[in-house]
């Protein structure tokens, strides 16, 4: 979000009390929702869901799930943030090799524009939204430009993220409730004081006995992306089945959706032989 001016820009949550988005009445339910999709997460949706049963609004510590390639942790921090209203916002680092996604640009430079956590809480205009900060593990240690990992740092920090100075806007700005969940493939390469301001846990490699919820939870994104409805994209079949269970062992879920995709591809072939 950018305009000739910031403060006009931030005059919608200038000076106002944002809601704060409230813990959903029947967690039970919400739990389950994830972990049909999740099913190998348990232990991470139990530890995000556990404190909210003593909670006014949610408001969790920064999170760092970390997890093999593919194995469903970005997944899994989207629709937490989808189902408990969050309306989270995905930020990838791989490969950033500065803070300007993070951390904003000054005004005056033609790409000027705000913190990533001031543009998500002037989009949905609520005190906590979710930033997934997608690969950490991954971000480039260059300084030119700033770096996003020493952006991060100050956003999460109890203290920094209550008075952090957005850039653009060039005011200190309450960022103390807006809610992180990031990822990586390993801690290795991510500095110590970022790793101190998270709770770290790891996901396991979903197994074969995850298939049966993961491949009904995949089919129906794959579903949304084709524009394709149940009733010209059905739930798959027993040889379907039997296939995915020859062809996926467990291990990533990119691996497993690309064994769905071809099944509905061979069935936009014809019948089977």
């Amino acid at each position: 979000m950018k305009g000739d001016d910031p403060v006009k820009d931030a005059e919608p949550i200038l000076s106002k009390y944002l809601p704060l988005v409230t813990p959903p009445a029947d967690l039970a339910a919400a739990r389950a929702e994830l972990l049909a999709e999740c099913p190998h997460g348990a232990a991470i949706v139990d530890r995000l869901l556990r404190p909210l049963a003593a909670q006014e609004t949610i408001r969790n510590p920064p999170v760092l799930i970390v997890g093999e390639p593919g194995g469903g942790k970005t997944r899994l921090a989207r629709r937490y943030g989808e189902v408990l209203g969050l309306q989270p916002a995905v930020y990838s680092m791989g490969g950033a090799m500065d803070a300007m996604a993070i951390a904003g640009v000054s005004r005056g430079w033609s790409t000027g524009g705000f913190s990533a956590p001031m543009r998500e809480i002037l989009r949905t205009r609520i005190a906590n939204p979710l930033l997934v900060i997608d690969e950490v593990d991954k971000i480039g240690t260059s300084r030119h430009n700033g770096n996003a990992a020493d952006a991060l740092i100050n956003q999460l920090g109890i203290e920094t993220a209550a008075r952090y100075r957005d850039v653009y806007l060039q005011a200190d700005c309450d960022l103390s409730r807006v809610q992180w969940i990031l990822t990586a493939n390993t801690l290795a390469g991510i500095p110590r004081p970022l790793l101190d301001r998270c709770t770290i846990l790891r996901l396991d490699e979903p197994g074969p006995e995850h298939l049966r919820a993961l491949a009904g939870s995949i089919l129906a994104d794959v579903r949304a992306d084709r524009g394709l409805d149940e009733v010209w994209c059905p739930p798959l079949d027993g040889v379907e089945w039997d296939a995915l269970e020859a062809h996926w062992p467990g291990g990533s879920l990119r691996a497993l959706r690309r064994l769905i995709e071809a099944v509905l591809d061979a069935r936009d072939a014809g019948p089977r032989q």
